[in-house]
């Protein structure tokens, strides 16, 4: 059920104020994100955030009554109006305001009862890394300066249990997802150009459950879990950190990226904040901050999307891009998507979208085994595996690995 907390205003903040301030001169929040260099998305973030503050755009709000008596609306929970975070740092499931002559002067702020939980439980995680004197190992192999390397971890499902006897697949718990991640990182760095940058992508659905439910958030679909899941954390947490130190040994700097999937999209974000608690103020590791969906990142002339894939048809991934990073995609030549979800591989050519060079937009396969569902369902015989890629500056992608499980 839900919980209502009485919430004052407050004077808006800096960033609020810039944003609101273009907003009501530019007029649209496309116009805001191009003029600021951000996204969309991130535009209209502030605004929700400001609205709750009180601000109003310049437009009429049929809501709004002028009788000169408080009336109170209520339940405005259309996902459109209702900002994902609350100012208390919870999820909103909804949004009550008080108006009088026209103007806000109270609301209650809905946010899930069982947030708050997992509210404190990110935050001991991120104090207990944020406490730990990090040291890399070091550096031991010499690197160039014009290729960035990506490792696509997609589809993990750290915490599935598999029995290989019942899929006619193979076995999969933590221990052998942990063995087959950090082998396959192993194998790329024994390939791998001597890359001056390596990025290490958690594409999404790196756990398996993402809460001790053991249901997947959207359907409920029952999964094969190992139902310790507190040490499956530990573990995943664990494994991320062995990785990097694999890294760390071969090149000069690692970025992370963290993208949600289908089966984590709570779990995405707190091992994101840990990861970043962890490595703060170790300069050779950066975790992607981007607060979208969908994370971005460029190399010279490389453009690169990291989305899980689940929910854009693969023949709207070009028009998408070209919408979210207008600048970015206008500033490189190369451009890719990668992907992850359906567990295999495939690869749809460049397209031509407003008659400018397209998106090589590639699914990713994975290196967890099929679960009791998936076999049942007629989803076998996919290649287990992980995928790497190296990108020049100025030539684009030069080449692609394949670490097959």
């Amino acid at each position: 059920m839900s919980k209502i907390r009485k919430v004052k205003y407050r004077p808006l903040t800096a960033r609020q104020k810039e944003v609101t301030d273009l907003l009501n001169k530019l007029g649209t929040h496309r116009a805001v994100a191009d003029h600021l260099g951000i996204t969309r998305t991130s535009v209209t973030d502030v605004v929700r955030s400001a609205k709750y503050r009180g601000w109003k755009e310049n437009i009429k709000n049929p809501n709004l009554k002028v009788s000169g008596q408080p009336s109170l609306v209520v339940d405005e929970d259309d996902e459109r109006n209702t900002p994902s975070i609350g100012d208390n740092g919870l999820p909103l499931t909804g949004v009550s305001t008080l108006y009088k002559d026209g103007e806000v002067v109270m609301e209650w702020q809905k946010t899930q009862p069982e947030a708050r939980t997992w509210l404190r439980f990110v935050e001991e995680l991120c104090g207990r890394a944020s406490a730990v004197d990090v040291k890399l190992p070091k550096q031991e192999w010499e690197v160039g300066e014009d290729i960035c390397a990506e490792i696509c971890l997609y589809d993990l499902h750290f915490g599935m249990y598999a029995c290989g006897d019942e899929t006619g697949d193979s076995d999969y718990d933590t221990d052998i997802a942990r063995k087959r991640l950090l082998d396959s990182v192993t194998g790329f760095l024994q390939r791998f150009s001597y890359p001056k940058t390596i990025r290490l992508v958690l594409g999404g659905d790196q756990l398996h459950a993402d809460n001790n439910t053991h249901q997947t958030p959207a359907s409920g679909h029952v999964l094969d879990v190992d139902t310790r899941h507190s040490l499956v954390i530990g573990k995943l947490i664990a494994a991320c950190k062995d990785a990097v130190d694999l890294l760390a040994m071969a090149t000069e700097q690692i970025e992370i990226y963290v993208i949600a999937g289908n089966h984590d999209p709570i779990s995405s974000v707190w091992l994101s904040e840990v990861l970043r608690a962890y490595y703060d103020g170790v300069d050779r590791v950066s975790v992607c901050d981007q607060k979208t969906i969908r994370k971005y990142a460029k190399w010279g002339s490389c453009l690169s999307c990291y989305g899980h894939g689940d929910r854009v048809k693969a023949d709207k991934w070009p028009q998408l891009v070209a919408a979210e990073m207008p600048v970015m995609w206008g500033e490189t030549r190369y451009r890719y998507a990668r992907l992850g979800h359906i567990h295999t591989r495939k690869t749809i050519a460049p397209v031509v979208v407003d008659e400018k060079a397209g998106l090589e937009v590639t699914y990713l396969s994975s290196i967890a085994a099929a679960d009791a569902w998936h076999s049942h369902s007629g989803y076998v015989g996919n290649q287990r595996g992980m995928q790497a890629f190296e990108l020049h500056k100025t030539q684009g992608q030069i080449s692609q690995f394949y670490c097959n499980v």
